[in-house]
């Protein structure tokens, strides 16, 4: 754990399952040992902090047939603030057309 002191905010968190995790004696499900994760976060503005890389790379099972496979990898950047009279029904736009993304390119 990467902890930024001035802020008190976690920074980062990373782990891997050292053992097998069961949930109601692994009939409700198992997470197989091995698994990894790791979660950073930045402050995207002053004061305001975002979660911007997920690695989950993880193995095991759900009720006792269902296979679990999650294999995760996303990173964001470049977050910039909006005009503060920018509307809601506008935002959906821009996010839905992408001019949101091609913003800063």
């Amino acid at each position: 754990m990467v902890v930024n002191t001035k802020q008190k905010r976690i920074q980062q968190l990373k782990g891997t399952l050292t053992r097998d995790v069961n949930f109601g004696y692994g009939l409700l499900g198992k997470l197989q040992k091995g698994g990894t994760f790791e979660i950073e976060r930045q402050e995207i503005a002053p004061g305001v902090w975002n979660i911007t890389e997920t690695h989950i790379h993880i193995q095991g099972h759900a009720l006792i047939f269902k296979s679990i496979g999650e294999q995760q990898d996303e990173v964001t950047s470049h977050y910039h603030p909006t005009p503060k009279s920018l509307s809601l029904s506008a935002a959906a736009q821009m996010l839905k057309d992408g001019t949101a993304a091609r913003a800063l390119e």
